[in-house]
């Protein structure tokens, strides 16, 4: 790979760093080394930076699908920076890197990194504080294009602006999604897919209330909403309501942020563009009931729930119950019998 020179990467978790990200404005750095020679002098870094989601930002299916249908370089520019920097002939390469040590930790010709202790490198180390939140800032908090039509004060992605309102605002984005099982630092990125990480940051209580149950969600240190990130996040509430093996009933409550289709002059509809109408995503704990018709009347019924978090293939805002689901995560689940309809049951 050679597409750009660059200084040696100094990560997060060897002895020389605590690195996070990138700040918001950056310069490419000016050196004689290249890509290749971070990895080398940071195998472990550059091994577990191989397997994530960064590393695959532009390549991974879910943006590929999205990216087909609106190949904007709004949405290249985050997903593979270096593409802004290169020639057309070395832009399939920058592609295939994603998000990589350069785009975190490149500003000038000093490598960007968190407080750390002084260490003998063969770069220069510039160290800040708030290195570990602003450099996720970049590609974590921006407003829609100017065509979009929304308010202008009306932001994309909101997640740095949650993280200020929260009681973790002191606290880095990395010392969060850096942190590796059993202490130390993690390249990897996995807690937006991974079962465990979302089981530990939501805890889940439901209890029958009449024909609905009433959901409790409770986040458990994290500091911005959930879920954060693009507006293909959204967090789903379903409940069946069984009678003697049969379901009578069901339904399904979004959490999400909610758009309505622009209407035109004459009252038709264009779903092209869609205005912010409200925004129930987890920000503390909050309880939220799901009605199904009929439910609840059977003394021998039984009600069957659970709690996913969904990323979308395509947005449907104005029936949200036919969105494609590209994946989901079961986050909780349960039943609530007939005998113990007035209970609340621990989901997690």
């Amino acid at each position: 790979m050679k597409r750009l020179l660059f200084v040696a990467f100094v990560p997060l978790g060897c002895d020389a760093s605590e690195a996070d990200g990138v700040p918001q404005q950056r310069a490419r750095p000016v050196s004689s080394a290249t890509d290749e020679a971070c990895e080398a002098c940071h195998p472990a870094v550059a091994a577990q930076w191989a397997g994530s989601r960064h590393h695959r930002a532009f390549t991974n299916i879910d943006f590929q699908r999205s990216y087909t249908r609106e190949p904007e370089p709004f949405c290249r520019d985050c997903h593979a920076p270096g593409t802004k920097d290169v020639g057309p002939e070395f832009a399939t390469d920058a592609e295939h890197r994603g998000i990589d040590c350069r785009d975190c930790h490149g500003d000038g010709d000093a490598v960007q990194t968190g407080p750390g202790p002084s260490v003998d490198a063969p770069h220069e180390i510039a160290r800040s504080q708030e290195f570990g939140t602003e450099s996720c800032a970049r590609c974590h908090e921006f407003a829609f294009p100017e065509s979009s039509r929304r308010p202008a004060s009306f932001l994309m992605q909101s997640t740095m602006l949650e993280h200020a309102q929260s009681p973790f605002s002191e606290r880095s984005c990395a010392s969060c999604h850096f942190s590796a099982d059993g202490g130390g630092v993690d390249h990897s990125l996995a807690s937006t897919r991974s079962p465990e990480a979302w089981r530990r940051a939501l805890r889940v209580e439901a209890r029958a209330s009449g024909s609905a149950v009433a959901f409790t969600l409770r986040p458990v240190g994290v500091g911005h909403a959930l879920p954060t990130g693009d507006l293909f996040r959204r967090l789903a509430l379903h409940v069946e309501w069984w009678v003697a093996d049969e379901r009578v009933s069901s339904a399904t409550r979004y959490l999400a942020r909610h758009f309505e289709p622009w209407r035109r002059e004459d009252g038709s509809l264009n779903p092209a563009y869609a205005w912010p109408v409200r925004d129930d995503r987890v920000a503390a704990q909050t309880e939220f009931l799901v009605e199904a018709e009929g439910a609840g009347r059977d003394v021998g019924g039984e009600w069957v729930w659970w709690v996913e978090y969904q990323r979308v293939d395509a947005r449907e805002d104005d029936r949200p119950q036919d969105a494609t689901i590209a994946s989901a995560v079961r986050i909780a689940g349960g039943r609530i019998s007939s005998q113990g309809l007035d209970g609340i049951v621990a989901a997690n």
